[in-house]
């Protein structure tokens, strides 16, 4: 992790290839998008605003880091029993 709470990447970063059910458009991205060299196409919290957009990313091939997918994952985790313990 870099002093920023952000995962370090490396030669070896295993990727997982974005699926449409995974992404909430109107909503903030929870991780990078990448392209299938690893290059960076949208930063976590990029909100894809419609179909079309969605639709022209995922041809183009886009995929996202596993760590990343883990780490938000535990923080939505989190984020559900927070709110079901304050609730």
């Amino acid at each position: 992790m870099t002093p920023t709470g952000r995962p370090r990447y490396t030669v070896n970063m295993q990727v997982l290839k974005l699926v449409r059910n995974r992404v909430a458009i109107g909503e903030p991205l929870p991780w990078n998008v990448r392209d299938g060299n690893r290059k960076l196409l949208l930063a976590s919290g990029h909100v894809i605003t419609d179909e079309a957009q969605l639709e022209t990313l995922l041809e183009r091939g886009a995929f996202v880091d596993a760590e990343e997918v883990k780490a938000a994952a535990a923080r939505a985790a989190g984020y559900v029993v927070h709110e079901a313990l304050a609730g």
